[in-house]
């Protein structure tokens, strides 16, 4: 995923929960389970740990890579609208401890492009229900959105997402139980005009008892002042610094409304389909322990890592290029936990 810039102190993706979270077990029918959040204690006590999610990109087709010079799945084909690709990766993400998984949808779009990826969240629904494992949406674009319309654009999507959550297997988090919904810059910059807060917010307040919003790329001291509760996570991508990096953990821990999402990449490398545009950071397992730790000291609600980013070499599903070796460090973080 290329990242956008919120502002110029900010060219990285953050992500928001609420303080005081519960989660919805779909193995239960009915009754809520204790959250991961901040009505859990912290992990550091040793009583609970942070909730692990998996954030999987819906836009792999088979036989049609979404960039060339792609990693490749070890499962074949890979196509997520297709059944045996989602049960094959919730059993590998339960084996590994993850607690759910976050479907990268672009929204309601124009052509088979979006339609598919808009199958593919369908599919790993219908197999998370039967899976007993939970799944939210990671919005990441609302197309067509145009400052004169995107409130309207905006409701369409939404509307999707409603009758989804209202599965038993939709994530939900926060004191309200409300339905967990990322939402990319993308989608921040084009409610917002490209840089307007107020415009933001009034955007989203219809829906503010409705949905529990992920933020992506919004600096941690400014979901702080907003009514609702609110969280932040960073890309541990070569598009911060690393001090950067810790200063906005460190911001969000410290308000009492926001939940830290950390996302942990063990590299990055899409110069394969960018050439001398993109950017390279290549993979080790130190990266990535690194990076993990970084994250955990921080004691953030949720972990994340990008499932099958596999035009950038960030994967952590197993591949023929890097083999499963980044799957078993993923697992074995998870257990330290």
């Amino acid at each position: 995923m290329t990242s956008l810039a919120w502002n110029a102190a900010a060219v990285l993706c953050l992500a928001a929960t609420s303080a005081a979270g519960l989660l919805q077990d779909p193995a239960q029918d009915g009754g809520a389970q204790p959250a991961r959040g901040r009505a859990a204690a912290p992990a550091s006590q040793g009583k609970d740990r942070p909730l692990v999610g998996a954030l999987a990109y819906l836009w792999h087709r088979k036989e049609k890579p979404q960039e060339i010079n792609s990693l490749t799945p070890e499962h074949q084909p890979y196509d997520t609208s297709d059944p045996a690709t989602a049960r094959h990766n919730i059993r590998l993400w339960k084996e590994a401890g993850v607690d759910f998984v976050a479907g990268e949808w672009w929204g309601l779009g124009p052509n088979d492009w979006y339609q598919h990826m808009t199958d593919s969240f369908e599919n790993y629904l219908k197999l998370c229900e039967e899976e007993k494992f939970r799944i939210c949406v990671y919005l990441d674009d609302i197309p067509g959105a145009k400052d004169h319309n995107s409130a309207e654009k905006l409701a369409k999507n939404l509307k999707v997402i409603a009758k989804w959550a209202q599965s038993p297997a939709f994530l939900r988090y926060g004191p309200s139980q409300r339905p967990l919904v990322f939402l990319y810059e993308r989608v921040l910059q084009k409610l917002g005009k490209g840089k307007d807060n107020q415009a933001l917010e009034e955007a989203l307040q219809p829906y503010q008892d409705e949905f529990y919003f992920v933020f992506v790329n919004v600096p941690a001291e400014s979901l702080a002042k907003r009514e609702q509760p609110a969280g932040v996570q960073y890309y541990a991508i070569p598009f911060m610094q690393e001090p950067y990096l810790i200063e906005q953990y460190e911001a969000a821990r410290s308000s009492p409304k926001v939940d830290l999402f950390a996302l942990v990449f063990h590299g990055f490398d899409n110069t394969g389909h960018k050439g001398r545009e993109g950017r390279k950071w290549p993979s080790s397992p130190e990266k990535f322990q690194h990076q993990w730790e970084i994250a955990r000291q921080a004691r953030p609600e949720v972990i994340m890592v990008p499932w099958d980013e596999l035009g950038e070499w960030s994967a952590y599903v197993p591949n023929k290029e890097q083999g499963d070796r980044y799957y078993k460090l993923l697992k074995e973080a998870i257990g330290k936990l």
